[in-house]
């Protein structure tokens, strides 16, 4: 068998390298943490990649919220993730908050940026943290 297990959710597994893979993956989060006023819409928000290695996106969590809201992503070329914007809800599962699956993972550059609008719904003030999971790639000199 490989080296993931296959009962876990994707974001738990991973995906296996290569022995002779010309990068070294290492886990890593980033984290968005924004607060919201009443029906508050925020276009243009960022998260900045750091610039000493690339990272993959694997896997997104609302660690925290008081409230509904909707959020689309992009990536650093500015495109969008979705056609519109996503429900909450749509990241969590059987309303518990777990990771929710990116597949295809998606790259970000060293230097590049994850794209974010976000809307508040709950009319009121909504304070809102998303993780991104994923691992920031090394290139390995041959």
């Amino acid at each position: 068998m490989g080296g993931y297990n296959i009962y876990a959710p994707p974001a738990y597994s991973g995906l296996q390298q290569r022995p002779d893979a010309p990068s070294m993956d290492l886990s890593f989060s980033y984290v968005y943490t924004v607060e919201l006023t009443a029906l508050q819409a925020l276009r243009d928000q960022v998260v900045a990649i750091q610039n000493d290695a690339d990272f993959v996106l694997r896997a997104m969590l609302l660690t925290f919220f008081d409230g509904a809201f909707q959020i689309r992503l992009s990536d650093s070329q500015g495109t969008y993730f979705s056609n519109g914007y996503l429900n909450y809800a749509n990241f969590l599962s059987a309303g518990a908050v777990v990771p929710f699956p990116i597949w295809p993972e998606v790259l970000f550059p060293k230097g590049g940026k994850i794209g974010i609008d976000i809307t508040d719904l709950s009319d009121d003030d909504n304070e809102v943290e998303i993780t991104f999971l994923g691992c920031k790639r090394f290139n390995i000199p041959r």
